[in-house]
């Protein structure tokens, strides 16, 4: 016999031993604790390690995006916006979360971008900031192109 079929009986007898001692409401009682239990264990070291994770994927993405500002600053490539449209796109993710939230607890929103959304003071501000990174790209794409060293023919 293999060792996994050995463990398997093994198994399969403690859970006879426990109905005999115990008795079949108690055992299969506790089994399904146990399997709550550990459902629920599960679960939360799922989330955690989704968090630990994700946590770290954004520390390396930061790191690179750093180099890549700074690469961009070097060779005199556009980079200023994305120091404004950054936090435009956090904020603008972080004012739907919070319109989402407030439309699940408060009954009187009924549009979640319309009324829920007018309720959050300054929701505008990272849209504004959104947008004023477009003309600001543009104009530093317009000044790199004006910069750059022309050959004479």
């Amino acid at each position: 016999m293999d060792r996994d079929h050995s463990r398997l009986i093994i198994i399969l007898l403690s859970v006879i031993a426990a109905v005999l001692l115990f008795g079949r409401e108690a055992t299969f009682g506790s089994m399904q604790t146990i399997f709550w239990v550990a459902l629920a264990l599960g679960i939360v070291a799922l989330i955690v390690w989704a968090i630990v994770s994700s946590t770290r994927y954004m520390g390396r993405e930061a790191r690179a995006y750093r180099d890549e500002v700074r690469r961009d600053r070097e060779e005199g490539r556009p980079w200023l916006h994305t120091y404004i449209a950054w936090p435009g796109i956090i904020g603008n993710l972080l004012v739907f979360v919070v319109a989402a939230y407030w439309r699940f607890i408060d009954d009187s929103c009924r549009a979640l971008m319309g009324d829920c959304l007018q309720q959050i003071p300054y929701w505008w501000a990272p849209v504004c900031l959104l947008l004023a990174s477009i003309p600001i790209a543009g104009l530093e794409r317009m000044i790199a192109h004006f910069r750059k060293p022309r050959a004479i023919d």
